[in-house]
C-alpha cells in the first residue's frame, strides 16, 4: 500500500470496518495529510468513543489499483496498537470502501489477496467454493447460512463476518433464548477495539454448521455486553460475528454487489 509519495504501508483487511483508518498518527503527520475536522467514533471494548480526524485528497495505491480523492479517517492515537499485537508494523485498517468497489479472494494459506472488477466477475464453484448469500447492512457483511448445533437441535444464527477478529466465533449471550455458556468457560480478555479492551469468557462450542461445512468444538467468545454497544446489532436481529480464526481454514471470497460470499 503507498499513499500519496510514501513508503509501502501495512494495511488490514477488515469487513468490520466502513471507512479507511489510518491507525498511527504519525504516518499521517509524515504523508502530509491535513484533517479538515474532527469527529468521534465508536467501537469495539468499554471505554468510550475515540478522536479521529478526518483528512482529503489522498492518493491511494496498492499494486496496479489507484484511486485519487481519497478520504481518510486518522485516529488521534494509535489506541488499537496493532503492529504490538500482531508483531509487524501496522499503519491502517482498509473496509467497506475496498469490499464494496472488488470481489475479494482471501487465499490465507498462500497468504496471496487479488481482487477483481465486479462487472467482469462470474462466479465458478471450481474456483471459488460454496456459495453462500449474504446481506450488506451498515456497510457490514450478514450471514445467515449459519447454525449451532447442539443435542441434535439446530439453532440457526445470524453473524456478521468480520475478517478484522482475531477470534473464530463470538456469540452475543441474550440475543437468542437458546444461546447460552458452555458448562466449562474461562474468564478472558479476548481482544481490544477501538473503545478499548474488550472482556468475556472462553468456551467450546459443540458444533457449528456452516452451509455443507460443519466445525466441532469451536473455540468460542462469550463478550461481556459492557465491552460492546449492543443495542443498534441486536435490532438487526445479529447473534455474533464470525472471525479469522475460523475463516483461515477456507480460501474466501467477497462480492459484494453480487450479495454473496464463498468458502473453498
Amino acid at each position: 500500500i503507498r499513499i500519496n509519495n510514501s513508503d509501502t504501508l501495512n494495511f488490514i483487511l477488515d469487513t468490520g470496518v466502513s471507512v479507511t483508518l489510518i491507525t498511527d498518527p504519525k504516518i499521517a503527520y509524515k504523508l502530509g495529510l491535513v484533517p479538515v475536522r474532527n469527529i468521534k467514533i465508536a467501537g469495539a471494548g468499554g471505554e468510550g468513543d475515540v478522536t479521529a480526524s478526518v483528512t482529503l485528497g489522498a492518493t491511494v495505491r496498492m499494486g496496479n489499483i489507484r484511486a485519487d480523492n481519497q478520504a481518510l479517517l486518522v485516529l488521534s492515537e494509535d489506541v488499537l496498537s496493532l503492529s504490538d499485537y500482531i508483531g509487524t508494523p501496522i499503519h491502517g485498517i482498509f473496509g467497506y470502501d475496498l469490499f464494496s468497489r472488488f470481489v475479494v479472494n482471501i487465499d490465507f494459506k498462500t497468504k496471496l489477496v487479488t481482487f477483481s472488477l465486479p462487472e467482469r466477475h462470474r462466479y465458478s464453484q471450481r474456483r471459488e467454493g460454496l456459495r453462500l448469500p449474504i446481506t450488506i447492512e451498515d456497510t457490514k457483511p450478514y450471514l445467515n447460512a449459519m447454525a449451532i448445533e447442539d443435542n441434535e437441535q439446530s439453532v440457526p444464527i445470524k453473524v456478521i463476518v468480520d475478517t478484522g477478529a482475531g477470534h473464530a466465533l463470538s456469540l452475543d449471550l441474550g440475543s437468542h433464548e437458546q444461546i447460552h455458556l458452555p458448562d466449562k468457560v474461562v474468564r478472558s480478555q479476548l481482544g481490544r477495539g477501538l473503545s478499548g479492551v474488550i472482556t468475556g469468557k472462553l468456551g467450546r462450542l459443540e458444533r457449528l454448521k456452516i452451509g455443507d461445512f460443519v466445525l466441532n468444538n469451536v473455540v468460542t467468545s462469550y463478550p461481556d455486553s459492557s465491552s460492546f454497544k449492543l443495542g443498534g446489532l441486536r435490532s438487526r436481529g445479529r447473534q455474533g460475528n464470525v472471525g479469522c480464526e475460523l475463516l483461515r481454514r477456507f480460501k474466501v471470497t467477497f462480492n459484494y454487489r453480487d450479495g454473496y460470499m464463498a468458502l473453498k
